[in-house]
């Protein structure tokens, strides 16, 4: 049985390294379809519009259309389509390591225009969830940079433009996402913020295959090592169980010192593989953060499984047993 889990392991690391390849491969072909399409500002779509074949094409000054707002706090002067202030206030501790900034949601707002959308299609309303990036505007301290209080500001201002791929021809503009499993239509900025995008992202999200396929790895071998000594088949969960009473027995013939390091360990892994699952759920589409993510899980997996009682003194009870 364990060294059936220690098969399924390698063929996880594997099957992750082959899919992980195999979808570079994709997503490499995707990026360079987009770094290769024509660019097209606003101004000439019409043109492109006319041609008697469809054609994907990058469109690059796309101005915003819908009502214009003002910040209701008059942080900022000027109209905008979107604004989005955030309020961050100085937590001053005794430990001046612990020290820092933290973003407070209860002064924090967002204010936007109604019908706000982008003139490619006035029929989609524009929000975060749609548009990748915002214009930075400023930063305000209500009582001075000494003061412990500051407000980011960001938005679309009326002059923003955005970019975008859409399929154009026989008298139709579609926008499209960049890549499958991408939720941005828009991008703010010019056709470089929208290629370095597509270099962070469109080529890097093969890696997510790569962390999958390790994982499920992971767990074969936590599994395969759970079941070693035990060298009879058998139900796999009272195996399990089984080990599980010879690691508490052997946790009892540990000395203070041992029992201090077990209990370190255990509570340095649990942080770990938290911030390193919550790394990559929250930035899924950044392999910055996958990566970082996944180099906090295998110190995690390594800090826990570290942790536990010696090999030795499990083959001498299960010796005894």
């Amino acid at each position: 049985m364990k060294k059936f889990f220690i098969g399924l392991g390698i063929f996880f690391v594997l099957a992750g390294i082959v899919f992980c390849a195999a979808d570079t491969k994709d997503t490499s072909a995707r990026a360079q379809a987009l770094y290769d399409a024509p660019v097209v500002t606003m101004q000439d779509l019409e043109e492109w519009k006319n041609q008697d074949t469809q054609q994907e094409v990058v469109v690059t000054q796309i101005p915003l259309t819908g009502d214009l707002v003002s910040d209701p706090r008059k942080f900022l002067d000027g109209q905008f389509y979107y604004l989005k202030v955030e309020k961050w206030v100085y937590q001053k501790e005794e430990d001046e390591d612990s020290s820092g900034w933290e973003k407070e949601d209860g002064g924090s707002y967002t204010v936007r225009g109604d019908h706000v959308a982008a003139a490619l299609d006035d029929q989609t309303e524009l929000t975060e969830d749609n548009v990748r990036g915002l214009e930075w505007f400023d930063e305000f301290y209500p009582g001075g940079k000494n003061g412990d209080t500051r407000y980011q500001i960001w938005g679309l201002g009326e002059d923003a433009q955005l970019t975008a791929v859409a399929l154009v021809g026989n008298g139709e503009v579609t926008v499209q996402k960049p890549s499958e499993g991408h939720a941005y239509l828009y991008f703010y900025g010019t056709e470089d913020d929208f290629y370095q995008y597509v270099e962070d992202f469109v080529e890097g999200d093969s890696f997510l295959l790569l962390i999958v396929g390790w994982f499920l790895a992971a767990i074969c071998f936590g599994i395969a090592w759970l079941l070693r000594g035990h060298k009879a088949s058998g139900n796999i969960f009272i195996m399990c169980a089984a080990s599980v009473v010879a690691q508490k027995q052997a946790y009892q013939q540990l000395n203070d010192v041992e029992k201090l390091r077990f209990w370190g360990l255990k509570i340095a892994a649990i942080p770990l593989e938290i911030g390193g699952f919550a790394a990559i759920w929250m930035h899924s589409d950044s392999t910055l953060w996958i990566t970082v993510g996944t180099v906090l899980l295998i110190f995690g997996v390594a800090a826990w499984m570290g942790s536990s009682a010696s090999d030795e003194n499990l083959e001498e009870l299960e010796e005894n047993d």
